[in-house]
């Protein structure tokens, strides 16, 4: 709610030429149950913490549908077991594609929903797959394994979200270095979904990982962009 607040005071809505939207798709969430009321857990990596490969597919599909509904009438359910069709106009992928423990380690962001571009949108479900379908010729988007053919996704294994000031300078930093974009006239959409490994550390810190304070770090991340990534 304090995240949603910030969002509406208006802060970033100063102009034309950016703006901040929250996507509440996953407010309200629950795993399928099999007929044998055990949870699904092919939605999830061998951990059962990570997303696999199949979850990411819903949530890319649910994120650009999210996107192209008005403010105010937004979806904030997102059903599992629907087959969500696209409507028409933790990010590095940690364990997407894995089938054994040893292979958690492996970052397969390129069918990272909001940031993966492997092949295409007919084999893998992204959402710059699915902004590949309107402009071949984006940039940015992640693909392979590890960090090698990152591009411009910063996110990292483990971050909290106090580390999400420092990514977003790093974001700015690569776009304004970059020979593939114009960084001062290209349009750019940014996803920043953070807040599960806050949610872990809680317990042992209660006020470190507080919702005041993890609502001040991800405002101290959307000033800077809000600053620096503006369209001129």
């Amino acid at each position: 709610q304090s995240i949603q607040k910030l969002i509406e005071s208006g802060k970033y809505d100063t102009g034309e030429n950016f703006t901040v939207v929250l996507q509440p798709f996953l407010r309200h969430m629950e795993v399928p149950i099999l007929d044998n009321e055990h949870p699904d857990v092919s939605y999830f990596a061998p951990d059962c913490f990570h997303l696999s490969r199949k979850f990411h597919m819903q949530m890319s599909r649910s994120l650009w549908n999210n996107m192209l509904q008005p403010v105010g009438k937004k979806s904030d359910f997102q059903d599992l077991t629907a087959n969500i069709s696209l409507s028409c106009p933790t990010q590095v992928g940690f364990g997407a594609k894995a089938k054994t423990i040893l292979e958690l380690r492996i970052q397969y962001q390129g069918v990272a929903w909001s940031i993966g571009g492997d092949k295409s949108l007919k084999i893998v479900t992204t959402l710059p797959n699915v902004l590949k379908k309107f402009n071949p010729r984006i940039y940015g988007f992640a693909t392979g394994i590890g960090k090698w053919n990152s591009k411009f996704n910063v996110a990292v294994p483990g971050a909290m979200s106090h580390n999400v000031p420092k990514q977003a300078r790093t974001l700015v930093q690569l776009m304004k270095n970059s020979s593939k974009i114009n960084f001062k006239q290209d349009w750019k959409v940014i996803t920043l979904f953070i807040g599960a490994n806050d949610l872990c550390e809680y317990c042992m810190n209660k006020e470190a990982y507080s919702a005041d304070n993890y609502v001040k770090h991800i405002e101290e991340a959307l000033d800077i962009l809000h600053q620096q990534v503006k369209v001129k």
